[in-house]
């Protein structure tokens, strides 16, 4: 049983029920809104918080292949196609502008392709094309972001390069035989 003591006419003092004789008023309702209010701000906070890190994520990703093909394309330009790493120094000068377009960009699952110019004299354009297939960190983002990332980055030749470039490189991802690179002019 509650206690309760009489103070004046009608007041109830020591009472669980408010002001107006019902359950559920007072510090438990503030609790109880409190709660409610928590279970609606928390998870919308939540979900901004990870589609800014999501977000982050993917513009770092497309900064990182642009500027490795970008790269890859100006080493291509002066004619240092392995770009003075040991490890792209063997096969073709393609085969080795396609790996340190790799090595430059330095996110897995990178496929990189040339296009060569005509005529390898100085002055003619190439073109050096990437694609990479996006991965959602959280899974939030998925629906959001493109399936695939491109970048491409045309330069002219500024030296006449020995054995010449020739148009090749890795396997189209998106299975379009690299139709989203164009072709330098």
């Amino acid at each position: 049983m509650e206690s309760r003591a009489v103070r004046g006419v009608g007041a109830v003092v020591g009472s669980r029920r408010g002001a107006a004789g019902q359950p559920g008023h007072g510090r438990d309702r503030e609790r109880g809104n409190a709660l409610v209010e928590f279970a609606i701000v928390v998870p919308l906070v939540l979900l901004l918080v990870f589609g800014i890190i999501e977000w982050g994520v993917f513009l770092n990703r497309k900064i990182d292949l642009t500027q490795g093909v970008r790269e890859a394309a100006r080493q291509g330009a002066v004619a240092s196609y392995a770009g003075g790493l040991a490890s792209c120094a063997a096969g073709t000068p393609t085969d080795q502008l396609v790996c340190l377009a790799k090595n430059r960009v330095g996110v897995n699952g990178v496929a990189v392709h040339v296009i060569a110019p005509t005529t390898n004299a100085v002055g003619s354009q190439f073109a050096v094309c990437a694609t990479y297939q996006t991965t959602s960190v959280t899974g939030l983002m998925a629906p959001f972001l493109p399936k695939y990332m491109r970048t491409e980055t045309i330069m002219r030749l500024e030296q006449a390069p020995t054995n010449g470039l020739t148009t090749g490189g890795d396997a189209d991802p998106e299975g379009n035989g690299w139709t989203s690179c164009a072709a330098p002019q």
